[in-house]
């Protein structure tokens, strides 16, 4: 059950829900561009917004509740991981048949049934399996096949609610609900590694244009006459991009969350592909070789093992990928350019099998803040924009 000082918030998303995780990092950048950082907060902050359609009796009953109990805290469930019961539960059972997996249940928290805002009821949770809810104490009514089954969370209304009035008896509103207690959801182990720093392995969603810019370090002066002066604090460019993806299953969703949650928001660095044809292999590869045949480029004059253009993901057609270090450089002739790489692929590889050669670059998350856009339970949405790095690995 909820505590008493504690007000329910039952109304249903009409449309999309947007779920926000918000950490806290402190970045201390050198005058070459180096950083260093630290956590600030353990755990995100977390927020769901949604629009909400209330009509005849519920929105009676809303406004009431926002008159007198706005300040105070409101229970919200999860209406992303909300489930119906697949067969009826009588009044006094202790365990709910549900799928938990990738939903955000935990012993400790409290669990929805719903049927409406009038017909509801919230129970303590005991325990969690895969398939089970353990429940601290007996359900106190019996609920039919198709009840919805969702988490709560306790959270804050803004100081500010807004209603328009659709009808005499009809308000929309756009809901903010700030989680008040701890958000932490966890995260798995992440492979591959390369160099002990995680290599980012979900292909961004290419339908939409993905951007990127190119931002140099550098301090001006400029008086308005003559010739402004430069001072460039670093060689190299710094690249942000900007980069969506569509989550299409609830595995999906939950791996890229957790992905989220290892990042930190600008905390924990990672290997950012650049998913493009960024060097053009013209030479077959054998096993034990150790350097590259590219179409000219430039590399070796323009880039010479830049931090930014040194690490490569080479891609063959069968999905095989392999990742290597450029630790020199050479044009050999007017079309081809020589590059050196750490070590063999250990395999022969053609040239025609190459799908593609794309530059790596050591990375972080541009903003503490990551939002996923759930259009249904098993289906979202989220962009990101993620900043280069110039420390050295």
């Amino acid at each position: 059950m909820l505590p008493a000082d504690v007000t329910p918030w039952l109304y249903p998303p009409n449309g999309p829900v947007i779920e926000r995780l918000v950490w806290r990092t402190s970045v201390l950048t050198a005058y070459q561009g180096d950083e260093q950082r630290a956590r600030v907060a353990r755990y995100p902050r977390r927020s769901f917004e949604y629009a909400v359609m209330l009509q005849g009796r519920d929105r009676r009953e809303a406004e009431n509740r926002l008159q007198t109990r706005q300040g105070g805290r409101y229970g919200i469930p999860v209406w992303m991981d909300s489930l119906p019961l697949t067969s009826a539960v009588s009044a006094g059972v202790s365990t709910l048949a549900i799928d938990t997996s990738t939903r955000d249940y935990a012993a400790g928290g409290r669990v929805l049934l719903w049927q409406s805002p009038q017909v509801f009821e919230v129970a303590n949770i005991s325990s969690v399996t895969s398939s089970t809810i353990g429940l601290a104490t007996p359900l106190a009514s019996g609920w039919p096949a198709g009840t919805r089954v969702a988490p709560i969370r306790l959270a804050y209304l803004p100081p500010e609610f807004r209603l328009t009035r659709y009808t005499g008896d009809a308000s929309t509103a756009t809901v903010q609900a700030d989680c008040v207690d701890d958000s932490d959801l966890g995260f798995a182990s992440e492979t591959p590694l390369y160099r002990s720093v995680p290599v980012l392995t979900r292909r961004p969603n290419w339908v939409s244009d993905i951007s990127a810019s190119y931002q140099t370090l550098l301090d001006e002066i400029d008086f308005g006459i003559g010739v402004p002066i430069r001072d460039v604090r670093s060689a190299g460019a710094i690249t942000v991009h900007s980069l969506s993806w569509t989550l299409a299953d609830r595995a999906g969703i939950d791996a890229y969350r957790q992905w989220l949650y290892a990042r930190a928001g600008r905390l924990s660095a990672f290997w950012q592909p650049s998913w493009q044809q960024d060097l053009r292999i013209v030479a077959n590869i054998g096993a034990s070789a150790v350097s590259i045949d590219i179409e000219r480029c430039e590399y070796s004059t323009a880039v010479a093992q830049d931090r930014a253009r040194r690490d490569l993901r080479i891609e063959r057609l069968d999905g095989t990928v392999h990742y290597r270090r450029v630790t020199a450089s050479a044009a050999i002739s007017s079309t081809v350019e020589r590059l050196t790489i750490d070590s063999n692929l250990g395999t022969a590889l053609a040239a025609a099998d190459v799908a593609a050669v794309s530059f790596m670059q050591l990375s972080r998350l541009a903003a503490d803040s990551a939002e996923i856009l759930w259009r249904r339970s098993d289906w979202a949405e989220s962009r990101l924009n993620v900043r280069g790095l110039r420390n050295d690995l």
